[in-house]
């Protein structure tokens, strides 16, 4: 999907894939992005929660990108990456996975961050394309390809090569979302 930052968001219907509880889990996708925030705060690429995008980040899983950052939301808490990356118009492949109370996101196979997390998180619902109420400072401008959620499995538990990237044409011919979908 192509999400021009605008109000842009993809939302599934409640499911309990998405419920996570304290168990094991992996959501990946790869992500192109265009614009990784700024003054309007951090974009986000996904959040699982009560609703489908929850103002309340509580009991949520999110993922988001900002100026040179990626951040990722569990356990309560949001925790950014300690390095820095030049993020804009580049594919990158994304992991966010839990294993034996621990919550990594993996950045093109390298761990990113690392946070304890316990969390029964039992959302059903998963928005993508934004966090937090969807207002549009947190809309992605991006892509998103291969979204996947896996629940009961830890696909990643340490550092690994990507999946072959998406092909890089989908920036310009993908699926250009408008509005609420």
């Amino acid at each position: 999907i192509r999400l021009d930052g605008a109000g842009d968001t993809l939302t599934v219907p409640s499911t309990s894939t998405v419920a996570f509880g304290t168990g094991t889990f992996t959501v990946e996708a790869w992500v192109y992005i265009v614009s990784a925030g700024g003054a309007g705060g951090d974009r986000g690429i996904f959040q699982t929660g009560g609703s489908h995008f929850p103002t309340s980040a509580s009991n949520s899983v999110a993922l988001t990108v900002g100026t040179n950052k990626w951040s990722i939301y569990a356990n309560n808490t949001s925790t950014q990456s300690a390095a820095t990356y030049n993020l804009e118009n580049k594919w990158y492949h994304v992991a966010v996975v839990r294993s034996a109370s621990t919550t990594k996101l993996y950045v093109d196979g390298v761990e990113a961050i690392s946070v304890s997390d316990s969390t029964n998180y039992t959302g059903t619902y998963l928005g993508i394309g934004a966090v937090y109420g969807a207002a549009n400072a947190q809309c992605f401008n991006g892509s998103i390809s291969d979204f996947r959620v896996v629940k009961g499995t830890a696909v990643y538990t340490s550092a690994f090569t990507p999946p072959t990237a998406p092909l890089t044409a989908i920036t310009n011919t993908s699926l250009l979302l408008n509005g609420t979908d």
